[in-house]
């Protein structure tokens, strides 16, 4: 699929980021390059993939890691060239040793090589030994990377993991709900996001999550997660279970102490009310624009009508005063990365038109911090958000999500069965 694309005497060339240090000889957990897992599903790290096209056949090779028994003993077997074949689907796979050597004898035929990393240094590695084979050699534009165009689109498969991360998500979040107390830190909330996750069969998280009481619910990447909770004050959690190397993104605000106060529900209802109308609105042919616009034009109004805001509508969104407590974009991409890569105009610089398969967040918010001027002490330390997890279909779209509690009255009963209320 991605050679269909390529010009003849062209290659692509696709490496594993190097592992990282977390301190001392300790290393991060290692995360393959979505790409990679997109094309060879080989989650392991030192592999490099190299598509290309000669004048007259398409060749795919796949190099992973030599067997090493030293290293095995310390971290586990490593993978076969046969299995990796199986996996991947490469039948020409090579270890590392032999990497140099094959990759001479494919660039007799390559004019031009492009090439994808998310790490510079591991690129750097494969770069520095085929500089001197003579091609051409440079970086993919990233808007019009023809596998990051590709995974726009998420076929049957695709939507199958993406459902399972969506499930085991919204079981985590339901029971956040059911077990939420002022007694809590944020810390203890979080750690029962990754119990859930990993108690369900998910990978872990697909990003860091976010558990942000009162004030820090203001903080639109907060993730210190490690304040007491209090009662009377909002929680929001966003968090996404990462399946298979594919991630939900979903987010919940609800009371800690079970009941929504009446400033909290007022701008709750208007954060929901916006999002149900763009859900609403999505269909093929529309655009991540237009339902952004939705979003403002509800969360505009609601904030009028509740004198947080002065003016007139249509003034207040031409110069964008919303923003200060609504500062963020109402969507974007979700896949293997939970900002999914794909153009989000075309090369005309119009949007992207949704189409059947394409799959996004929709995620409105209204966010009032303890230091904003003007505004009464009721509404203050107050940060709502509600994102749900949507596939566009042939006729409108499917809310992968749609299960988890977000009416006013459906939370309350949620918090108030943990709180025994």
């Amino acid at each position: 699929m991605v050679l269909d694309s390529m010009e003849s005497q062209t290659g692509a060339l696709f490496v594993s980021p190097c592992p990282s240090i977390r301190n001392g000889d300790v290393e991060y957990s290692f995360r393959q390059s979505s790409n990679l897992i997109y094309l060879t599903g080989i989650t392991a790290p030192e592999t490099s993939l190299l598509l290309y096209k000669s004048k007259t056949k398409v060749f795919e090779l796949l190099f992973i890691r030599e067997r090493d028994v030293t290293h095995e003993l310390w971290t586990g077997p490593r993978m076969t060239c046969e299995v990796a074949t199986e996996i991947s689907g490469v039948e020409t796979v090579y270890t590392n040793n032999d990497r140099n050597e094959k990759l001479a004898a494919s660039f007799s035929e390559i004019e031009l090589l492009q090439y994808t990393s998310i790490d510079k240094e591991a690129i750097d590695i494969v770069l520095d030994s085929i500089k001197p084979l003579g091609c051409d050699v440079m970086p993919y534009p990233k808007d019009t990377h023809p596998v990051h165009q590709r995974r726009l689109y998420k076929d049957n498969y695709e939507r199958k993991l993406l459902e399972r991360a969506a499930e085991i998500t919204v079981s985590t979040h339901t029971e956040l709900m059911k077990h939420i107390s002022p007694t809590m830190n944020e810390h203890e909330v979080h750690a029962q996001i990754l119990y859930h996750f990993r108690k369900q069969g998910g990978d872990g998280e697909g990003y860091p999550s976010i558990v942000g009481g009162g004030n820090n619910a203001t903080i639109l990447h907060y993730t210190m997660n490690n304040a007491l909770l209090k009662d009377r004050n909002l929680i929001l959690v966003d968090a996404g279970c990462e399946y298979q190397g594919y991630t939900a993104d979903v987010t919940r605000t609800f009371p800690v102490g079970g009941l929504f106060t009446p400033e909290q529900r007022a701008l709750y209802e208007i954060v929901l009310d916006a999002q149900c109308k763009a859900i609403a609105a999505t269909k093929p042919g529309v655009t991540l624009n237009d339902l952004h616009a939705i979003c403002v034009d509800v969360i505009v109004e609601g904030l009028l009508e509740f004198e947080l805001l002065e003016g007139s509508k249509r003034q207040i969104i031409a110069d964008e005063s919303y923003k200060k407590f609504y500062p963020h974009r109402t969507s974007h991409w979700l896949g293997l990365d939970v900002h999914d890569v794909g153009a989000p105009s075309d090369r005309n610089n119009q949007p992207v038109l949704l189409e059947p398969g394409m799959v996004f967040t929709i995620e409105p918010g209204i966010y009032i911090g303890d230091s904003m001027p003007n505004i009464s002490e009721e509404y203050r330390n107050i940060g709502i958000r509600i994102e749900d997890d949507i596939f566009v279909t042939e006729n409108g779209c499917d809310v992968l999500t749609e299960q988890l509690a977000k009416t006013v009255d459906d939370v309350e009963t949620l918090c108030c069965e943990g709180n025994n209320l």
